[in-house]
């Protein structure tokens, strides 16, 4: 299930286009160095929220461990499915279908991860670029 979407809007896209691939670059770069360190993600975090504890912030770097978007967390796959389970709710089913390509463009990504490479651990893309 897909749970968070970044998204941008097609003004900033026109206006500000070489905005983005540095934000991204930026993003994924964060994600990959605390992906791999804890104690700095554990210090980072209490910065902004001091209220709370340590150990539990420990426990939650250890429950991230597979699910950083060291990648982006832009698998379309992964998208398709979480449309279909939607759709397939009550609260959906008088909704109009678009698809996934409807509404999510890969291009800034891609162009990101061709520059710096695809983290390997996790966070497949499910395309190659």
């Amino acid at each position: 299930m897909v749970s968070k979407v970044d998204a941008v809007p097609a003004r900033v896209l026109r206006e500000k286009p070489e905005h983005l691939p540095r934000f991204t670059a930026a993003l994924l770069a964060a994600s990959r160095y605390f992906a791999e360190n804890k104690q700095p993600w554990i210090e980072a975090m209490q910065r902004r929220r001091p209220d709370v504890e340590g150990e539990d912030l420990a426990a939650l770097w250890d429950q991230f461990q597979s699910s950083w978007a060291v990648n982006g967390a832009l698998n379309l796959g992964d998208y398709r499915e979480t449309t279909e389970f939607v759709y397939q709710s009550e609260s959906f089913k008088d909704v109009p279908r678009i698809q996934v390509e409807d509404w999510v463009d890969t291009q800034v990504l891609d162009s990101v991860l061709r520059t710096i490479g695809v983290y390997e651990k996790f966070d497949e893309p499910g395309r190659r670029n």
